[in-house]
């Protein structure tokens, strides 16, 4: 019995070790902005800027931030041809009643045309990546002028 319980002991030990050496290493896949920030950097660079509004009593939200935004492609594409915002509906209201936020998760798309959305609900990769190739084609955002 003894033996069992030092070999459950390493066990356990290993596991919890494996465990910390993979979250120290782990990084998000996407460089999330603030809304302010990605607005000043939209007027400098030109990029479209890409809302996602979550909540943290999401499950479809969970959905698509575990299999959809942590894919490799979505994540290059949003990093490199986009401005990407992360919004917890909870700690923005007032963003949440700009954009007339009805549900979570929903995305939004802001470029020279205006905005491109609100599209509500899970996106498979697939579905994501149609939607960032269509808004491609959206002319880049400008500048306000200064009034």
């Amino acid at each position: 019995m003894a033996c069992f319980k030092g070999f459950l002991g390493f066990v356990l030990t290993f596991v919890i070790t494996l465990y910390a050496f993979n979250y120290e290493g782990y990084t998000e896949p996407i460089k999330w902005m603030k809304y302010e920030e990605a607005l000043e950097v939209a007027d400098k660079t030109g990029k479209p800027v890409f809302i996602f509004f979550t909540s943290k009593r999401c499950p479809i939200c969970e959905k698509l931030e575990g299999e959809t935004l942590v894919d490799p492609e979505i994540a290059e594409l949003l990093n490199k041809e986009y401005l990407p915002v992360r919004v917890e509906g909870e700690k923005n209201p007032k963003l949440v009643t700009k954009f007339r936020v009805l549900g979570y998760p929903t995305l939004w798309i802001y470029c020279k045309q205006g905005l491109i959305g609100p599209v509500i609900g899970y996106l498979s990769p697939l579905d994501l990546k149609g939607l960032l190739s269509t808004a491609r084609g959206c002319k880049p955002f400008q500048p306000k002028p200064d009034k």
